[in-house]
Order: structure tokens, then C-alpha cells, then sequence
């Protein structure tokens, strides 16, 4: 037998250590002179046979473990409190090293790991924390702030639980789009390149709610249009009698003929949007529906000029 098939260590043999990920046998010279190499690193250092195969006095200074440790700072012991910045309160539960210092946030209970520099800044995040309007939280997950979908989110966080505007003001986001990741997964996975979230279509303009079931993506467009199809413009002011107009597009003699047109050009507009967005009309009767709420806006003036 000769001697490579004696010795247990070979090279491109990988080993694991004890603190510091696998190694790689890079070079075998003899059983005292070693060359290795640190998978996580890249780092080489020369070592011993007896060494790689224990798994212990291999040392790799360029790993956070490899740095020699100290005493843990009189203002970084387990149970000393900092307030973030942005997040509240939290505590200390374990110093490891300078750079990875476990948290636990006070009012979330999440817990996370941060240098200890940002945490004496006030850095330290928790995804968690709800600060964004009072209600709004970035989660945890894929998404962040680069998302297509953060200032979507935001814009309507501010229009519910703002007081910039007073006709949202009993407008709520459902509880499962305070959550961040929840809203970006959902608009990420729709087509949403030009378009915007719209609660109303599918409710026929009195939602309440912002919510993945309830709200849809509409293009400009498509919201203009939805916009005005059900407007009535009286040209005189003997109502409902004498000649009216539909906003936009024709004039009629009589009043109910212009609502049925009116209606009728709603449907097949709400129509041709719910079956390319593959939706299912969720009123049951949407001719009465539609017709009911022209009215409605007619008796209390909103619906002519």
C-alpha cells in the first residue's frame, strides 16, 4: 500500500470544522503541513492532518467567529434597552460579537440581530413595527421599498388613515394589506403596468374597503370612463321632464330613456373590464343596481350640472 492510500487525509477532500464552515484540502505536503481552504471565506491557511480530522484548532480570521473574542460592552449586556428610531423599544438579549448582537423589539416581539453600532444609532429596524400611517408594516419577505408596489401601498395607507383626505375618512384598508408583503405579492402577481387599484368596480362605487377580494387593477382609462358613463346633465330645469344628456356622449327627450343608455353602456363596459381581468359580476341584479344609484345621484344633484 503505498503512502497517499495510508494517510485519511487527501486533497480536494472537504472537512467540516468545528466554528468555521467545511474546508477544502487544497495541498498535501505531510502529515504536519496541510494547505487548506475556507469554503465561506476563501481563506487559506496550513495546518495539520490531525487538525482537519478533529475539526479543531483551524482558525479563520476573516469569519466573525475567527475574531478573538472580548469582554461583551458594560452598554451591550443582556436586558440593556435602546430606543430605535423608528421602531420603539428594544432589548438586548444576546451580544455574540461587535457585529451581530441579538434583539428582541418590545412592542412587536420580533426578534432580529444587528451590529451594535445601530444600535446605539437608533438603526436597528423590525419589519414589524407599525409606521407607516399607524397601521402599515413592511412584514417579512422578498418585498421591499424597490417594489412597484410601496408607494401604491403607501398612497393608500395615506388616503385611509391620513387627514389630507376627508372623503376617505371611513375608507379602511383590510387588515391582510397592512401587511406589506401581503399587498406587494398580490400586485406583483397582476398584470399592473399602468394601471391603478380601484375598490369600487366590483361594488358598484360604495366600498368601503380596500381589500385583495374587493379591489382590482384598472387603467386610466378604464376608470375615466366608469367615471362619467352615469353622469345626466339636465338642460333644463323642469325635472325630470324637457331634454337631458348623457355626459359625454348623446342627447335625449326623455329622461328615462337617457338612464337606460345610461345603464346600458355601463354594463357593457363593467362587461368587457370583469372578463378581461377574469372576474365574475358580483351583482346579482346589475341593470337594477346601476339604475338605482343613477337616481339616487340624480335626486341629490350630483348628476347634473
Amino acid at each position: 500500500m503505498n503512502a497517499r492510500a495510508k494517510r485519511s487525509v487527501t486533497e480536494g477532500q472537504i472537512y467540516p470544522t468545528k466554528h468555521y464552515g467545511n474546508i477544502t484540502v487544497v495541498q498535501y505536503k505531510n502529515a504536519k503541513e496541510v494547505l487548506v481552504k475556507f469554503e465561506k471565506t476563501g481563506f487559506e491557511t496550513v495546518t495539520t492532518a490531525a487538525y482537519i480530522r478533529s475539526g479543531m484548532g483551524i482558525r479563520d480570521p476573516m469569519q466573525p467567529y475567527g475574531i478573538e473574542k472580548k469582554p461583551v460592552p458594560d452598554d451591550m449586556q443582556a436586558g440593556t434597552v435602546y430606543e430605535s428610531n423608528l421602531c420603539g423599544r428594544l432589548i438586548i438579549q444576546k451580544y455574540t460579537h461587535v457585529h451581530d448582537v441579538k434583539v428582541k423589539f418590545i412592542d412587536t416581539g420580533h426578534i432580529d440581530s444587528f451590529s451594535a453600532s445601530n444600535i446605539r444609532k437608533g438603526a436597528a429596524y423590525d419589519p414589524m413595527a407599525k409606521n407607516t400611517y399607524g397601521v402599515g408594516f413592511m412584514g417579512i419577505g422578498k418585498y421591499n421599498t424597490n417594489s412597484p408596489a410601496h408607494q401604491v401601498w403607501r398612497g393608500i395607507l395615506s388616503r385611509c388613515y391620513s387627514d389630507k383626505y376627508p372623503s376617505y375618512k371611513d375608507v379602511k384598508v383590510a387588515e391582510v394589506w397592512h401587511n406589506f408583503q401581503n399587498f406587494a405579492e398580490w400586485f406583483e402577481n397582476l398584470d399592473w403596468k399602468g394601471k391603478a387599484v380601484d375598490k369600487d368596480l366590483l361594488a358598484l362605487g360604495r366600498s368601503k374597503v380596500y381589500s385583495p377580494d374587493r379591489c382590482v387593477l384598472l387603467t386610466k382609462s378604464e376608470n375615466s370612463k366608469l367615471n362619467t358613463l352615469g353622469y345626466i346633465k339636465l338642460l333644463d330645469d323642469k325635472e325630470p321632464f324637457g331634454k337631458c344628456r348623457i355626459v359625454v356622449s348623446k342627447t335625449f327627450d326623455e329622461l328615462d330613456d337617457a338612464i337606460d343608455f345610461a345603464v346600458q353602456n355601463e354594463l357593457a363596459l363593467r362587461a368587457e373590464i370583469l372578463k378581461k381581468i377574469n372576474k365574475v359580476d358580483p351583482l346579482k341584479d346589475a341593470y337594477g343596481t346601476i339604475k338605482a344609484r343613477l337616481i339616487s345621484r340624480l335626486k341629490e344633484g350630483d348628476s347634473h350640472e
